[in-house]
């Protein structure tokens, strides 16, 4: 994996991406969404009949039609699915990538038609201030995981593993969409050969019906299989009845928890990726702290998904925070935004905000001049339920002193509520490190009080993964694997193939304890997957960093342990979890260092599971359901991660990587300066990353 980062590519030029976009905004005709109004289209073409209704953009304001399929519409969208469904068992392993590839060039070539378009759709759509930003990203994105994919497919083609080719479901995000849902999902899935399902959305989501016509088009042009994408316009009733008649399919979400956790209960394939409240810790409130702030928390009226919601400065005023936001002024419109690229954002205006007046929550403040802000100052920490307040400017401000206690106390409220990032601005290098241990997120960004670290950005050709953990006890309420970017999208739905695992199993047998683990599985298979998790641990485990390879600020990367903060691990086996469930879930443990943070509970009815851990060196405890929900009841710190083994070692395992992200934390931690000699020594001596014992 490691070969797959480095190459810092050309990104586009700003000054040649936004004249085209200025010439393609007055060109554009808002009633082409009127008079084109978005269908479901199936094989290239577009399903006549249905009802016609009205779209809006991001502030709520109609912006043009779309026609949901009517019954018999619906009907052949079924058959269409259900036919791509039969078909992935026979389906030959296709290899699409020159094509796909080229289409995705021009869609983020920065002087061609295709990249305008998509900007102007966005901006009229969401009201992006700055899609360069986003274009940028998608071109160092895309250089790590087309390499991630071609590994994955070399694997497949030498017989390690199989992809599953199912048609995928993706569902549009608001923001980003143009890279985290449309490029990322549906490029690495069709080269790949996965027929891809996008399902429409009512609300902003004009400008990724456009994306789709415009990929259509190019398809044709490249002779792609139009079989490989269809768009959907669909009631949400229909959705789901078209969702639970494909139980098999993978289905790739971004958007909020709620909504997650209703996809996930019709979709047992749900790869969702969801927000949390992202933190930023300041010693004091510097005035390049409070720029940092002012930047983070408005940065596309707070509707992008690394923004700041919650601020720890010790002794801080509501007075201060009010000055954060003073002569904080607005947009009007895209034309506007585009003039203003690369400069300090601002509010967008229109905003349909609650941060006004009669309208704010209890124990806010609104900004004195009238901007559209709202801030709550407290020496409390906000509740683990804060609301996001998506695209829209609120900040919740912590004012308690910097001691031991609230630093753990901090910890445990971002183990809880699992942000995407920290950024952490004090002179005390030290104190990164201690919240580093303590939780458990993907993304740490380190500076200083006076070069602080923004909540923003992420560079994944830098080896700066990004993503985000919900609280591990509730996880699989969500999602079925955490989704880490970068990483090869069809890997989420991929299975070891029999040879392998079978070529696995006659490799050295593992010692000691895991050798007990492969002793009480049945199959060839599981006792191969087991080492396969093995040497995937020993190759992958251990930090990183990217002072070997271009670099613009310097990261410390890799798979880390449970959160250093007396919290424990329960490996749960019902009496009905197998041997082979159980040893796949606990062999990760027991192989590594984070051995001394897991525990094991065994109901008394599984004798076969009870007989293979009591030879382990886990702490055992055998007892009912009831028994260990009364023991975790009492416990003096509460459990951060309730395992119930779910995937039997063997054929029906996922792949190494998917799978330990069930248990492990990974990211990184990024310091922003270049080749920081100290920030790397201080950062790989801590005992927080995992390792083979």
């Amino acid at each position: 994996m490691i070969s797959c980062f480095g190459d810092i590519p050309p990104v586009p030029c700003i000054e040649t991406l936004r004249a085209g976009s200025q010439r393609e905004l007055k060109s554009f005709d808002p009633q082409t969404w009127y008079k084109d109004p978005m269908v479901s289209i199936i094989d290239g073409k577009p399903l006549a009949g249905g009802e016609e209704l009205d779209t809006t953009d991001a502030w709520g304001k109609v912006n043009g039609r779309q026609v949901y399929a009517d019954a018999s519409g619906e009907a052949l969208i079924h058959e269409h699915i259900q036919k791509l469904t039969a078909a992935a068992g026979q389906r030959p392993a296709a290899d699409y990538r020159a094509a796909a590839r080229k289409i995705e060039d021009r869609f983020v070539d920065e002087g061609g038609e295709l990249a305008h378009k998509l900007v102007v759709n966005q901006a009229v759509d969401f009201f992006k201030q700055n899609s360069y930003e986003e274009m940028s990203e998608w071109v160092q994105a895309a250089t790590v995981e087309r390499r991630l994919n071609d590994r994955l497919l070399d694997e497949e083609s030498e017989g390690k593993l199989s992809i599953r080719r199912e048609p995928a479901f993706v569902g549009c995000v608001s923001n980003f969409s143009n890279f985290l849902d449309l490029s990322r999902k549906v490029f690495r899935n069709i080269e790949a050969g996965v027929p891809v399902v996008v399902l429409s959305r009512d609300a902003i989501g004009q400008h990724m019906f456009r994306w789709f016509q415009l990929l259509v088009e190019e398809m044709k042009k490249e002779g792609l299989p139009l079989s490989l994408v269809t768009f959907v316009t669909l009631s949400i009733p229909a959705k789901q009845r078209m969702l639970t008649k494909s139980p098999e399919s993978p289905f790739y979400f971004t958007g909020s928890r709620a909504v997650a956790k209703e996809l996930r209960e019709v979709c047992p394939h749900l790869m969702a990726g969801m927000v949390g409240p992202n933190t930023m810790v300041a010693g004091k409130l510097t005035p390049e702290v409070a720029g940092a702030v002012r930047h983070s928390s408005v940065i596309e009226n707070a509707g992008q998904c690394t923004h700041v919601r919650h601020l720890v400065v010790p002794g801080v005023t509501k007075e201060q925070i009010a000055s954060i936001y003073d002569g904080l002024t607005e947009t009007k419109d895209a034309a506007e935004a585009f003039s203003r690229w690369g400069q300090p954002q601002r509010l967008y205006a229109g905003h349909p905000t609650t941060a006004k007046k009669g309208e704010v929550e209890e124990g806010y403040h609104l900004h004195p001049e009238g901007t559209p802000v709202a801030y709550r100052v407290s020496s409390e920490l906000p509740p683990d339920d804060l609301d996001e307040k998506w695209r829209q400017v609120f900040l919740d401000v912590t004012t308690a002193p910097r001691t031991d206690d609230f630093v753990d106390k901090l910890s445990d409220w971002l183990v809880k509520t699992g942000p995407i990032t920290l950024a952490v601005n004090d002179d005390d290098p030290t104190l990164a490190v201690k919240f580093f241990e303590k939780s458990s997120l993907t993304v740490y960004n380190i500076g200083t009080s006076t070069a602080p670290a923004l909540n923003v950005s992420a560079l994944p050709q830098e080896s700066e993964a990004f993503g985000e953990f919900p609280d591990r006890s509730q996880m699989t309420k969500y999602t079925k694997f955490p989704v880490i970017v970068p990483s090869p999208t069809p890997a989420y739905h991929a299975h070891y193939t029999a040879q392998y695992l079978q070529k696995k199993a006659g490799a050295e047998k593992l010692t000691g304890e895991l050798g007990v683990l492969q002793d009480s599985v049945g199959s060839t298979e599981a006792k191969g997957y087991l080492r396969e998790l093995y040497d995937f641990l020993v190759e992958a485990t251990g930090p990183k960093d990217n002072n070997c390879r271009p670099h613009r600020r310097t990261a410390v990367w890799g798979w880390q342990r449970p959160p250093l903060n007396g919290m424990v691990s329960v490996i749960r086996a019902e009496a009905s979890t197998t041997p082979e469930a159980f040893a796949a879930a606990v062999l990760p443990f027991l192989a590594t260092n984070a051995k001394d943070c897991v525990e094991v509970s065994v109901d008394p009815a599984n004798k076969a599971v009870r007989d293979v851990a009591e030879k382990l060196s886990a702490p055992l405890k055998v007892e009912t359901a009831e028994g260990l929900e009364g023991r975790n009841a009492v416990r003096e710190r509460p459990v951060y991660n309730l395992i119930h083994p779910e995937y039997d070692a063997g054929l029906t395992g996922p792949l190494a990587a998917q799978f330990l992200t069930l248990f492990f934390p990974l990211g990184h931690c990024k310091s922003m300066n270049k080749n920081d000699s100290a920030f790397i020594e201080r950062f790989k001596a801590s005992p927080k990353w995992l390792s083979v014992a």
